[in-house]
């Protein structure tokens, strides 16, 4: 399994998740959203079409998020995978909604159930 960096830090805080959680909902989501669906897969739709648009962005947001992850290589990658394929899920709810408040409103839910511990 791979290492978190955020679940290390957590380990000697754990209130770091609580504050993580909520910076999630009010900045970290929306400003991925604007970037990732708003500009990038804006883009690549405007020169290719929605597929590649959604594809694109998602790939691109799930490679950032390669940083956040230690550990063996195909742990990282299969984690990294899913976050691109929850990217896609996202980004097409941007397309069939043309609304950034969605896929914003989706990907702070999201972190925060992540974060939040049970």
């Amino acid at each position: 399994m791979q290492d978190s960096l955020i679940e290390e830090m957590a380990e000697s805080s754990p209130m770091i998740l609580i504050i993580l959680a909520v910076l999630s909902v009010v900045l970290i989501a929306p400003a991925e959203e604007l970037l990732f669906r708003g500009a990038i897969q804006g883009k690549l739709r405007e020169h290719f079409s929605p597929f590649p648009g959604i594809a694109g962005a998602s790939i691109l947001s799930g490679s950032l998020h390669l940083l956040n992850y230690g550990g063996d290589i195909i742990s990282i990658i299969l984690t990294t995978s899913i976050i691109v394929a929850i990217g896609g899920i996202i980004g097409a709810l941007y397309e069939k909604t043309g609304n950034l408040t969605v896929p914003i409103l989706v990907h702070g839910i999201y972190n925060f159930v992540l974060l939040v511990p049970s």
